[in-house]
């Protein structure tokens, strides 16, 4: 785990521009305890893995109770930031017509309504950080160096003081770690029509036009239905 925490610190910080660095900074310390957990021993960190694109490579990611079996795969964290809440929202199709359809959500199911909500949710899963509720992870938080930043009000205030450290957990994830924009497609997009060989553009071609790949897997996956929606790319 030591490697991972000092490797996750070393990234140079960078606010993004819609980010509060402050709480940004929090978030990150928040993000490697693992005395956050009952009993201690597990942060985020463990299951959102760096060197897997903040994912878990097991089939099944273990909680902080030894006794309970894990039921899920935790999922990458990585532009995670970037999708939208659940909602019911109005979709327009090439032929321009118009559909409503579920979008958003984050966890697999989309049983978050929006990153606040899916950020919260681990610290009190018995078969995750397995706390009890807020006022215990209030009372672990109160205590450390990286939280007493924050007004005396909220330090005082479980409600208040939990709701600052989710906050902190969601600026902390719309940092250039999480959404870094770095791949060649990505450079591709911006301009850069040396990004992608010959032989890659061909293939983008295909997967928004007679491949069909785009009707279903288009650049913001957070539909839970199938959809068939406008191209976005152009060659």
């Amino acid at each position: 785990m030591l490697p991972r925490i000092l490797a996750l610190f070393l990234i140079p910080w960078v606010a993004s521009a819609d980010q509060s660095p402050d709480l940004a900074k929090i978030g990150r310390f928040i993000f490697t305890d693992t005395t956050l957990s009952n009993p201690p021993g597990q942060s985020c960190l463990t299951c959102h893995q760096p060197d897997h694109a903040f994912a878990d490579p097991r089939r099944v990611s273990p909680g902080a109770n030894p006794t309970f079996a894990g039921t899920r795969n935790a999922p990458s964290l990585m532009y995670a930031a970037l999708i939208p809440p659940f909602a019911y929202e109005d979709i327009l199709l090439p032929d321009g017509s118009e559909i409503f359809a579920w979008e958003g959500g984050l966890f697999q199911d989309g049983r978050a309504k929006d990153l606040f909500a899916q950020v919260s949710q681990p610290f009190f899963e018995a078969h995750e950080m397995n706390l009890k509720d807020k006022a215990e992870l209030a009372r672990r938080l109160r205590n450390k160096p990286y939280i007493t930043s924050l007004p005396s009000e909220v330090l005082l205030d479980d409600n208040d003081l939990t709701y600052h450290a989710f906050r902190a957990l969601v600026e902390f994830l719309k940092s250039p770690t999480f959404r870094p924009f770095d791949s060649p497609f990505d450079r591709y997009q911006a301009g850069d029509k040396k990004a992608l060989s010959l032989s890659q553009k061909r293939g983008l071609d295909l997967y928004k036009t007679t491949g069909g790949c785009a009707d279903c897997h288009f650049l913001e996956p957070v539909s839970y239905t199938h959809l068939t929606l406008p191209t976005i790319y152009s060659v």
